[in-house]
């Protein structure tokens, strides 16, 4: 099985889904952290995130989403990247 890899870096949470390559069927979506990450708002208006805990949770979600569906790296043949809004 081959798979596609759609990442959303979100101010509350990173999900990360599993996509069949030949059928385009969803396999399966994960979140990560499971509660919303935090934000600092140094100054009025400010909205600020440590870029290193996107890093911890990506990672996290595609182990997760690796073990659930057991598939290894070499399987995952493309991937899809959003974001919040300003945040990259």
């Amino acid at each position: 099985m081959s798979c596609h890899l759609g990442i959303d870096i979100g101010s509350s949470s990173i999900k990360a889904a599993l996509v069949d390559s030949e059928t385009g069927k969803s396999l399966g979506v994960v979140q990560e952290p499971k509660t919303e990450m935090s934000m600092q708002a140094l100054k009025n208006g400010w909205a600020e995130q440590d870029p290193n805990d996107w890093w911890l949770h990506i990672c996290n979600a595609i182990q997760a989403l690796k073990k659930q569906f057991n598939i290894t790296s070499t399987q995952i043949d493309g991937i899809g990247i959003s974001y919040q809004m300003h945040g990259l």
